[in-house]
């Protein structure tokens, strides 16, 4: 079988999107099937609106069994600023009825990716005898990132082809919908609408899809997963005496961007900094613009408790799990995220490891939100949310400073997945 992943930021690039698909494709190709994934020459997310970040200069190349076939993006002519404009004007338009079809044009305005639809045509017209597999799946990621998805959309739908979203909606702040608005504009909500499946990460997820007209039929959850051998064998002493750490460590990473929670995770620090802790905050991934500038407006004193890490290789991850007493994993359409446990936690061995918020709280790292809750059956708006005095309690627990990195071997159940 011949399948399709259409995925914005892929390999090189270490975006949870890509890591997500990477693991999906690898496997397949392993399983003997035919992946071919369908990119970008964007490095750096940022690229897709901004032409000084960083981009992918190899076209096209084989990594693990899976061709990967990157293209080059155009923009319209006009400062970074065009995109965001954009986008926000579509989100407003988006509260008028009828509006799909234009919204749905205006998506495709800037960034574009002419030589996809080039692709498309060229596949649909060439001859069984030359020896390209017709695809038989066709699978597409990042909902926000439409003008990737449309032409593959378009294509499937003109060729019967199953066409699979995995949108990875954020949800945003409970009750807050300034940032689902962004994932959740008429003309994405009907393409979601008219795919074969749609395949979300959590139950709020998929809720939230549904309560926007997305057929449940259609709505698969499937979470995710973490392989330990990528996380485990950290030289936990050697990140502590390189980054000059003598106290706690809350760690963070993922994409240093407002709506993954890096901002909330800065500001919870904060609180506890003023209450005399002595805690270390270790920031890992990729920062965007506006970040940067949250970061260069900081106190002095606090950019000094925090270890600024972008692009850190991943022997570098590795050693800073072995440290952190949080690992901050939630994510915005991973409400109740993954929660590392420390070493010697009894449900770390063999037994089926049961929601704790206790556990949470602390991988949470002082975050707003607990990464997850025993009442399960209650909308996060509802719970009760631990207060400054409770990350505080956590944060000096002398059994919260075990080692959170090592236990993680082979079948150990150090990680759970949530099932929300």
């Amino acid at each position: 079988m011949h399948i399709l992943h259409i995925v914005q930021l892929y390999y090189p690039v270490e975006s949870g999107a890509g890591r997500y698909f990477a693991e999906v494709g690898e496997r397949l190709a392993a399983e003997g099937h035919r992946v071919t994934v369908l990119s970008t020459d964007a490095y750096d997310l940022e690229y897709f609106w901004n032409p000084a970040r960083r981009r992918v200069e190899t076209p096209a190349e084989t990594h693990n069994g899976v061709r990967i076939i990157r293209f080059p993006v155009h923009r319209i002519p006009g400062p970074p600023i065009v995109y965001p404009i954009l986008r926000r004007l579509m989100v407003e338009l988006s509260r008028v009825p009828a509006t799909a079809p234009l919204l749905r044009r205006m998506a495709m305005l800037t960034p574009r990716l002419p030589d996809m639809r080039r692709f498309f045509q060229a596949h649909a017209a060439a001859p069984p005898s030359i020896g390209i597999p017709p695809f038989a799946l066709i699978h597409a990621t990042n909902i926000t990132l439409d003008f990737a998805i449309v032409p593959a959309f378009d294509f499937a739908r003109a060729h019967s082809i199953p066409f699979i979203a995995t949108p990875f909606v954020h949800l945003g702040p409970p009750g807050d919908s300034s940032i689902l608005r962004y994932y959740s504009m008429r003309h994405q909500i009907d393409l979601l609408r008219r795919s074969a499946r749609v395949i979300t990460m959590t139950g709020l997820e998929g809720d939230a899809l549904a309560a926007r007209g997305v057929d449940r039929a259609r709505l698969r959850r499937v979470g995710v997963g973490v392989n330990p051998a990528e996380v485990a064998g950290g030289d936990g002493a050697r990140f502590r005496a390189e980054q000059r750490i003598d106290g706690q460590l809350v760690l963070y990473i993922g994409a240093m961007a407002f709506d993954k929670g890096v901002v909330h995770t800065v500001e919870a620090m904060q609180r506890l900094w003023a209450q005399g802790e002595n805690a270390t905050l270790a920031l890992i991934g990729a920062p965007l613009a506006h970040f940067t500038e949250f970061y260069e407006r900081l106190p002095a004193t606090d950019q000094a408790r925090i270890r600024l890490l972008p692009y850190a290789p991943d022997q570098v991850k590795r050693e800073s799990v072995r440290n952190a007493l949080a690992h901050r994993l939630v994510r915005d359409h991973l409400p109740r995220g993954l929660v590392l446990r420390p070493a010697g936690d009894r449900r770390a061995r063999g037994r089926r490891p049961r929601c704790d918020r206790r556990w949470a709280r602390r991988a949470a790292g002082a975050v707003r939100r607990s990464g997850c809750d025993r009442r399960r059956d209650r909308p996060a708006a509802a719970r009760s949310q631990p207060g400054p005095a409770a990350w505080r309690g956590r944060l000096c627990e002398g059994a919260a400073r075990a080692d959170l990195g090592s236990d993680l071997r082979p079948g150990a159940r150090s990680l759970r997945r949530s099932n929300e």
